[in-house]
């Protein structure tokens, strides 16, 4: 880490501002804003632990919601006891009724704890994928990119993986997934794309308003930190 940051603040509000410091100008805004916390919200204490990654949840549960879930009837999010998985489950959990189903796969260990949140339908263990009925068209979220857990889903699902989104790379060292998995082929999640086209279609400050509301009822229903 470093003592000192050099910065070039533009945009300054009484929310946050921008740093567009010459070497970080190129990168998206979403890595560039930084949000005043202190005295100005709710449940500041969590925010520099949960919040970015709540963005990317409420990004991702955004996308599947816009694209009617693309056809699936459930969802399964991988590793689902990551702070990026919780924070979609809760999006995905706040459709109800009438949302898909969520379905937790975690590691055996975390098993008690995926159960609890009550934001999942079912929490599965990793080695259980075969006990999910493999006739429900299913959207796949794979957050730990484990190149055996996916393919194991792949094959269960066959043609009923109807969408696979990877979002990010937590067990980097793990063999990466085959090219040729039946079903939908996964597709990298890239976060800017979505948080450029909800601004554009809702304007700056009803997109931001509809994240506040989310992120501030996401906090009270008991938020919880990652297991994994």
């Amino acid at each position: 880490m470093a003592t000192h940051l050099v910065m070039q603040l533009e945009k300054v509000t009484a929310g946050g501002f921008l740093d567009l410091y010459k070497q970080r100008r190129e990168l998206h805004p979403v890595y560039n804003s930084y949000t005043r916390v202190k005295g100005a919200r709710p449940h500041e204490y969590l925010e520099p632990v949960l919040r970015p990654l709540y963005t990317t949840s409420f990004l991702i549960d955004d996308r599947l919601a816009d694209n009617d879930f693309f056809g699936a009837k459930q969802v399964l999010v991988l590793s689902a006891s990551l702070k990026t998985g919780l924070g979609l489950a809760y999006g995905l959990y706040r459709r109800r009724p009438g949302g898909p189903q969520v379905v937790g796969l975690t590691s055996t260990g975390n098993k008690t704890f995926v159960e609890g949140l009550g934001y999942y339908d079912k929490a599965v263990a990793y080695g259980d994928v075969t006990t999910l009925d493999a006739s429900v068209p299913t959207a796949v979220v794979g957050f730990a990119g484990d190149g055996e857990v996916l393919p194991a889903v792949h094959r269960h699902f066959g043609d009923k993986i109807v969408e696979s989104t990877t979002v990010g790379l937590s067990h980097k060292d793990a063999p990466r997934p085959p090219a040729d998995l039946p079903g939908a082929k996964p597709r990298f999640f890239f976060a800017p794309d979505q948080m450029k086209k909800r601004p554009d279609e809702l304007g700056r400050d009803g997109f931001d308003r509809m994240l506040a509301e989310s992120w501030n009822a996401f906090c009270g229903s008991g938020g919880r930190m990652d297991q994994d």
